[in-house]
């Protein structure tokens, strides 16, 4: 009886609002200090840092001589920007047009969910593979998988970032021309880097998913007649996913936040566009509270979905 009693006295604490409550009560504490040093600098808040650097509005103009469109004041005293434009008669440009344009770190969120989407994509095969490769019969493919996961583990992302950018993509340049892909070279190379760092984790992943799967699954398999691949396919897979989400979502959250080293190679992304925002605004608090919150609604719903995904799982 007083173990009932004991545990409905935590009931509280146990519940969805108990939980929340003590959250924002850690947070809080979390974030006092902050706030108290930002009130003891005397700065205040503001909303319109915040709000230009996701939504720009602007005005721009059409030069009637060259058709270039740039920015231009709504009394069009403007000049065209072109050199090789003799401009308009009077000098100037015509009354632009209001547009409403994606701020600095709008546009660094979506190069940040691009290059993560695009590593997850060539990471989650490579991980499959490698994760086979781990458990194969074949000597030469789990020693060339321990050799790729131990290296890839043991040596810096920062490192493999420049390895690849420098070294491989010379290679590459080797076989393509420069001018056709140098727009998009830093964005495929830091993807083909963060999907060589988070394949050799997901090799790990896979690899315990289907050790943690009871080997007598795998010889019924065999047993009814199905072949190795089928065995995985149908049997063993299915039953190492159930254990693969948990550890498979916390790599792909790793990866989102992972993506900000890819500025050292001038990818414009999230965490590198607040740091030119702050460059050319001095407001440090406002600009990175506010990358925090897009790293948090973008990786929040990962969480969510994967989490339902483990229940229904569960319940299967």
């Amino acid at each position: 009886m007083a173990h009932r009693d004991r545990r409905s006295g935590n009931g509280f604490w146990q519940s969805a609002p108990g939980a929340f409550l003590v959250g924002a009560g850690l947070f809080g504490l979390i974030l006092f200090p902050l706030a108290y040093s930002f009130h003891a600098a005397d700065e205040e808040w503001r909303w319109d840092v915040v709000l230009s650097s996701i939504v720009t509005v602007g005005t721009e103009a059409r030069c009637p001589a060259c058709g270039l469109v740039q920015s231009s004041p709504e009394d069009g005293s403007a000049h065209c920007r072109n050199p090789g434009c003799s401009g308009p008669d009077d000098g100037s440009l015509p009354a632009g047009e209001t547009v409403v344009k994606p701020g600095q770190l709008a546009v660094g969120l979506w190069m940040t969910v691009k290059i993560s989407v695009l590593a997850l994509l060539m990471g989650l095969p490579l991980g499959l593979a490698g994760g086979l490769s781990r458990l194969s019969k074949n000597t030469g493919l789990r020693a060339f998988a321990a050799c790729y996961v131990e290296v890839v583990r043991n040596t810096p992302l920062l490192v493999q970032i420049f390895v690849v950018y420098y070294v491989f993509g010379r290679v590459i340049d080797s076989f393509i021309d420069p001018q056709l892909w140098n727009a998009q070279r830093p964005f495929l190379l830091g993807a083909l880097a963060l999907a060589v760092f988070s394949g050799a984790y997901i090799t790990e992943i896979v690899r315990a998913g289907i050790l943690g799967v009871d080997v007598g699954q795998s010889e019924a398999a065999r047993a009814l007649g199905l072949s190795h691949f089928q065995t995985m396919q149908q049997v063993v897979l299915p039953q190492a996913l159930k254990r693969i989400l948990p550890p498979l979502t916390g790599q792909c959250i790793s990866l989102i936040k992972d993506s900000s080293l890819c500025s050292v190679i001038s990818v414009v992304e999230l965490a590198k566009a607040g740091r030119n925002l702050v460059a050319f605004n001095f407001r440090s608090f406002e600009v990175w509270f506010t990358v925090a919150f897009l790293y948090f609604i973008v990786i929040l719903p990962i969480s969510l979905i994967v989490r339902r995904m483990e229940k229904k799982n569960a319940a299967d």
